[in-house]
């Protein structure tokens, strides 16, 4: 399925005196509670990979998705509801690279397991311009400038996050593996890590993307003989940030021998790459460990629930992308079953296992995504049209790094 890069937004400074408010909005902020020393347990939802939370605004519920890749974003309708007036504009790009203009905003007290936040600033934003994001029916993120103001634990196994005045109240063993990290303005950790020995800077820490390792071709391509890894291509558009689907370009996937984040080794695991994609690291690695951020020492402790040994890559060879009212092929891997049997980039789905998608709709595509159906079968039989003509295909998930 597609890769959601919900935001990691960027932003586009330039010096003026709007740049400065910007500053002094998003380092805005405070926690307000009743006592001095403070733990909340907030129970979360796991929606298509991401964290997703209940808040308080203005005596109303929300849904928020766990972003530490951007600033906090009010959907316009949240904006509305909550009376949230637009204080400045600025430029920001999002995962994909795409710009755009974002108006920001002083947010009244957030509220999150009985913790108040007060006095933050974010980004009014359409969080429906993506087809992807609009399907987590989100209502907002979360963002890093918001989290700092204390210490946070996300924890997949349990499905809960727990958000404390103090590292100690955590419980974080004394030999857990810790990983330093600087921040940006928005307050998102950046990282360092090491493909076999190269380092690999200012890789952000993103909850809000469902991913895994991905980085840049200059990265990889210091590699000492990174070509005779074993790995593979693809072609289309794999990913969606805040302001939509990516350009169409080739991607890449490598095994890399050795992977370290901190003072965790890992071998064999599958990275994507290619000439524009951002440096992150999203969920799929998160979820092996309850993750404590410490924004004052700078520092992401890992408690390990399981380890991500050897990391494949297996897929069916294609995505999907709903497209001018049409459920297409987004993304195509030309050595795969799919690709063998005619399916290109372009090509109209009319459906997947009995799933009919012939009259596509937004509501169809949403549950497509939710029901996550290209990662939980393994066995695929897709109709669809190239050149005019239907086709039907049978395809079983292959390992694509074998």
């Amino acid at each position: 399925m597609r890769t959601l890069g919900i935001a990691a937004l960027a932003l586009l400074l330039f010096s003026s005196c709007k740049t400065t408010k910007l500053v002094r909005l998003l380092r805005s902020g405070e926690t307000q509670t009743a006592e001095e020393s403070f733990l909340a347990e907030v129970p979360f939802e796991d929606n298509m990979g991401l964290v997703m939370i209940p808040v308080k605004i203005e005596g109303k519920t929300f849904r928020f998705i766990l972003d530490t890749g951007a600033p906090n974003v009010i959907s316009m309708e949240t904006a509305e509801a909550i009376g949230a007036k637009k204080h400045l504009s600025q430029s920001t790009g999002d995962s994909q690279g795409v710009k755009n203009d974002l108006d920001f905003a002083y947010l009244p007290d957030i509220e999150i397991g009985g913790i108040v936040f007060h006095h933050t600033g974010g980004a009014i934003a359409d969080l429906k311009q993506s087809h992807e994001v609009g399907c987590l029916s989100a209502d907002g993120l979360l963002g890093a400038n918001l989290m700092r103001q204390a210490f946070w634990e996300i924890d997949f196994t349990t499905h809960k996050v727990r958000i404390a005045s103090s590292l100690a109240l955590l419980e974080v063993p004394s030999d857990a593996p810790k990983l330093s990290f600087k921040t940006v303005l928005s307050g998102t950790p950046k990282v360092s890590v090491y493909y076999e020995g190269v380092e690999d800077k200012n890789v952000t820490v993103d909850f809000g993307s469902r991913g895994y390792f991905s980085t840049s071709d200059k990265t990889i391509e210091q590699i000492e003989n990174y070509e005779e890894l074993p790995s593979f291509s693809g072609y289309g558009a794999r990913s969606s940030g805040l302001y939509g689907t990516g350009e169409n370009d080739t991607t890449h996937v490598i095994r890399i021998p050795e992977v370290r984040v901190g003072d965790i080794v890992l071998n064999e695991q599958a990275i994507e790459y290619d000439a524009h994609r951002a440096r992150t690291i999203g969920t799929e690695f998160f979820r092996h460990y309850r993750t404590v951020i410490d924004w004052e020492e700078e520092v992401i402790y890992f408690i390990p629930h399981s380890t991500p040994d050897k990391h494949d890559f297996e897929a069916f060879g294609f995505s999907p992308v709903f497209s001018d009212d049409v459920l297409k092929v987004g993304y195509i891997i030309p050595t795969s079953e799919a690709a063998m049997n005619g399916m290109a980039v372009g090509d109209q789905i009319l459906s997947i296992n009995n799933l009919d998608f012939a009259g596509m709709t937004i509501e169809k595509y949403c549950v497509l995504l939710q029901e996550d159906l290209l990662r939980r079968s393994d066995v695929l039989t897709v109709h669809y049209i190239h050149d005019g003509v239907k086709h039907t295909v049978e395809l079983s998930k292959q390992n694509f790094l074998e």
